[in-house]
């Protein structure tokens, strides 16, 4: 149960997530506005992951594959909330229906690919890493309700 404890946060930051880091952008994006609109901030939080979970070198390979799936899911949900917010004005329940399914197939896919990535490495921490990891994903950190783009 612990192991899946580290899913969550990942999820989340895997679409755009959680902790800021101070980006220069020529026009500050305001904090109502979309998530497409927003700066992407998935290195900062892959850093930040990275250095608390206290990746060594050799687990590196491991955590590479876990970062190139967190830019990935970044990548497609940034993506589909950009198309639904460029789409036709007039939406119908059906249309409605239909993106709210696009986006749970993409959560789920992204979900798929992230646990593919963690699974190894989780496997490959030690006992002082994997406690960390559990201990900083069910802090505030790490409830998924807490998320926002």
């Amino acid at each position: 149960m612990r192991k899946l404890l580290l899913l969550p946060v990942l999820v989340g930051l895997s679409a755009g997530l959680v902790a800021t880091v101070p980006t220069l952008t020529p026009t500050p994006a305001r904090a109502d506005a979309p998530a497409d609109q927003h700066p992407s901030r998935i290195e900062g939080r892959i850093a930040f992951l990275q250095a608390e979970l206290k990746i060594t070198p050799e687990q590196m390979p491991l955590w590479n594959a876990v970062a190139d799936a967190l830019r990935q899911n970044d990548q497609e949900m940034r993506a589909a909330w950009a198309d639904m917010r460029h789409g036709d004005q007039t939406v119908t329940a059906v249309d409605r229906l239909t993106a709210m399914q696009k986006m749970a197939d993409l959560r789920s896919q992204s979900l798929g690919r992230l646990l593919a990535a963690v699974k190894p490495l989780y496997a490959a921490m030690n006992d002082d890493q994997k406690k960390n990891a559990d201990e900083l994903l069910s802090s505030r950190f790490g409830r998924m309700h807490h998320w926002h783009s």
